[in-house]
């Protein structure tokens, strides 16, 4: 297991998420993704707050943001979403259908975008024969 050192609050997380990791789920790993993630990060910010810690709006509302986009990425692979998790992340799942809708549609296009320049030179190389074939049989080839 790789962790940060535990020199900051983000890190102290991180650290405690990955220990979590380790504790819940090293022999079950039947979980969909988001209900691990999000087991994992309550867990940490528990033991953040049972050590004592104040643990800064902002700091809490990153870890719902983190669930939310796990959410959706589970979502669009068809997997069911579970209650607990669409409870602690419901105030960023719109955001999280966002961005990926967002990134779906930039990668879509440039799927297209790549698409059509392969056509595009296709096209031009078969204009190209096409032409030079017309030229040939008019007879006002170079020679």
């Amino acid at each position: 297991m790789f962790v940060p050192r535990p020199n900051s609050l983000k890190n102290l997380r991180t650290y405690l998420h990955e220990c979590a990791h380790f504790f819940l789920h090293r022999h079950d790993r039947s979980k969909p993704y988001h209900l691990r993630e999000l087991e994992a990060e309550t867990w940490a910010l528990v033991k953040m707050r049972a050590g004592g810690l104040a643990l800064p709006h902002e700091f809490v509302c990153e870890s719902k943001r983190r669930i939310a986009k796990d959410i959706a990425g589970d979502h669009n692979k068809g997997i069911r979403i579970k209650k607990q998790a669409e409870e602690f992340a419901r105030p960023y799942l719109h955001d999280a259908e966002q961005s990926d809708f967002i990134n779906n549609v930039e990668a879509g296009i440039q799927v297209m975008m790549d698409q059509a320049g392969s056509s595009r030179s296709m096209v031009g190389s078969r204009h190209r024969r096409n032409h030079r074939n017309e030229g040939d049989d008019r007879g006002d080839h170079e020679t």
